[in-house]
């Protein structure tokens, strides 16, 4: 089985644009992503946050795959993950019937990868 996108949400600001973030902070539980981008006010922060996050993992730039760059500027839910199939093998939990697998991409950045139950943007 191969990864592929599942679904996408578009995010309301590009994520090429960050010159301070992104910056993440994970909190068993959730995980909250701010970047920067710029509007007639200067320099301003998006926030992306993912609820009942287990895990996040970021991918620089230099070794991200053409799936990866696919999620530019959008939240994507990942099917087939290899990643969750990665860490179902090594327990009999069933945490992982509970969570996706997202990516989003932030150019000259890399890519995070985040699994979780849900995001939102704010």
């Amino acid at each position: 089985m191969n990864e592929s996108i599942a679904s996408s949400v578009e995010l309301p600001h590009s994520t090429a644009e960050c010159d301070a973030g992104p910056e993440i902070l994970f909190n068993p539980g959730s995980l909250t992503v701010r970047y920067d981008y710029d509007s007639d006010i200067g320099e301003t922060w998006s926030t992306l946050v993912f609820l009942g996050a287990i895990a996040q993992r970021f991918i620089p730039d230099i070794v991200t795959t053409e799936l990866m760059t696919s999620a530019y500027s959008k939240v994507c839910v990942i099917e087939n993950s290899s990643w969750i199939a990665e860490l179902e093998a090594r327990t009999d939990s069933e945490i992982f019937n509970s969570v996706k697998h997202y990516m989003v991409y932030f150019d000259h950045n890399g890519c995070l990868e985040v699994l979780a139950r849900d995001f939102s943007v704010k």
